[in-house]
């Protein structure tokens, strides 16, 4: 089966000399740390929001609420090792709860220079997902994936990587796999960032594993693309998420047959200088294909974005956002309208 990698005994070499090598790295990793009492960082995030927004159909409505609070905690027991856990709330209605989002031990590979294996709930390094501005980018609300998965890293100069397994929704084995590799380099004075990554199974980002049809039939995989340019106070950020194929109809369907979701993002940041405090300003323009499924996935089929930030304290940031969406056309299933939104965001963090 695609995705899967099947070992017998005695027949797979690669697989066997991989396994002693990562099996001599934690031996060298065991007897390179030192037991001692671990240094506790605590971390933590408060956001508060007030925002007015309008519908297609042009009813209007606006609120102030409480979006999300983080406590973290990071216990690092030595230069290899060390774990952290994230409490999680975030306002979703009546369905708001307190949750563990993370939880990851990290061991250092000091035979495997630059490597590290992470073992635990965490979201896999499918896509970037970068923004300077409130709202999620249309490529988080598709494919960000949490889950409880060993992820086996590599940090390089230049060169950057991760390798990652998991057991998800859409089935009941440790066979769902990713991959992602990067390069950072210099063009001059521009900084740049390039990375791709590949998912086995798109069907188990948190907005799919909601629809049932997804988890409980075929599997599709999923592709990310990334770019992070940085020159001066400027950063321009561009990424694309698609599925590997069309989903079956019964699945996931767009317009009558299995839809292939895809969405794209292209933000420009410009932090201004020579201001008592600093001060960010932003904009986006996002866009979906065959991402509107009613009751399932309704991304906008265009969204533009339009944001400031000033930093208040160096804890404290307050936030202005604009975000005008445009609906998908009604022989799609949308309704061919536009929806506006104003938002404001106090933030603390520690």
């Amino acid at each position: 089966m695609k995705g899967e990698i099947i070992v017998r005994g005695g027949q797979n070499r690669l697989t066997r000399g991989l396994a002693l090598a990562l099996g001599s790295a934690l031996a060298v990793t065991a007897t390179s740390a030192q037991a001692q009492m671990p240094e506790l960082t605590w971390s933590g995030l408060l956001e508060i929001e007030a925002g007015w927004a309008e519908d297609y159909d042009g009813g209007s409505e606006s609120d102030l609420n409480l979006a999300t609070v983080e406590l973290g905690l990071e216990a690092r027991f030595n230069e290899l090792l060390s774990a952290r856990i994230l409490l999680l709330y975030e306002d979703d209605g009546e369905e708001s709860e307190v949750e563990v989002d993370e939880a990851v031990i990290s061991l250092g590979l000091p035979a495997l220079p630059g490597a590290y294996l992470e073992v635990g709930r965490r979201y896999v390094p499918f896509g970037r997902f970068e923004t300077a501005l409130v709202s999620d980018p249309l490529a988080l609300e598709l494919a960000e994936t949490r889950e409880t998965a060993a992820l086996l890293g590599w940090e390089g100069e230049q060169f950057y990587g991760a390798a990652w397994l998991f057991s998800g929704d859409t089935r009941d084995n440790l066979s769902s796999v990713g991959l992602n590799l990067g390069v950072a380099f210099d063009v001059g004075p521009v900084e740049m960032d390039l990375g791709v990554a590949y998912t086995s199974t798109l069907g188990d980002s948190d907005a799919l594993q909601e629809v049932e049809t997804v988890v409980e039939g075929k599997r599709v995989g999923g592709y990310n693309a990334h770019i992070t340019a940085v020159h001066g106070p400027f950063t321009l950020a561009a990424e694309y998420v698609v599925a590997e194929k069309r989903f079956d109809a019964g699945q996931l369907e767009f317009n009558g047959k299995g839809a292939r979701p895809s969405v794209w993002g292209v933000e420009l940041a410009y932090e201004l200088d020579g201001l008592q405090r600093p001060v960010t300003l932003a904009a986006a323009a996002q866009g979906s294909s065959e991402a509107f499924i009613e009751d399932a996935l309704e991304l906008p089929r265009y969204r533009y974005l339009a944001g400031v930030s000033i930093a208040l304290m160096d804890q404290l940031s307050l936030s202005f956002e604009y975000s005008h969406d445009r609906d998908y056309r009604e022989r799609d299933g949308g309704t061919g309208d536009s929806a506006n939104a104003f938002l404001v965001q106090l933030a603390a963090e520690f």
